[in-house]
């Protein structure tokens, strides 16, 4: 813009459509196709579409872990061997799905083991847990 004396907002404004037409001519290419390239928009709802996605590896038993819960995959067609990774989608609803190579896998939730309290070991007696 300085080559062509330009110095302020109006004359800048004033050359730019000359300069669009200038640029756009030397630039344009016909389309290689007129079929029209867009995708279809897929039949999501924005709670689908808005969720976390981790991988977890599966145990020998089918199982997961996720946040704390431990979860079974169930018996299926495309169950997922062992030590095969698990994509776990959790939506904004908290609702959890899980997917083995894009294949929704059917799943349960189970509680895990007990785990022993240490410091209420050490705190007892021991001729009580004899």
């Amino acid at each position: 813009m300085a080559v062509r004396g330009i110095k302020n907002i109006d004359d800048a404004n004033a050359y730019i459509d000359k300069y669009l037409k200038q640029h756009n001519s030397k630039f344009t290419l016909p389309p290689a196709s007129n079929e029209n390239a867009h995708r279809e928009k897929p039949n999501l709802s924005l709670n689908e579409l808005c969720c976390s996605e981790t991988e977890r590896k599966t145990t020998n038993d089918r199982t997961v872990r996720y946040k704390g819960n431990t979860i079974q995959i169930s018996k299926q067609a495309d169950c997922p061997p062992p030590k095969n990774f698990v994509t776990v989608r959790e939506s904004l609803d908290k609702k959890i799905t899980a997917f083995y190579r894009c294949y929704k896998v059917n799943y349960s939730c189970v509680d895990s083991p007990n785990i022993c309290d240490i410091s209420a070991l050490l705190n007892c007696d021991i001729s009580t847990l004899v």
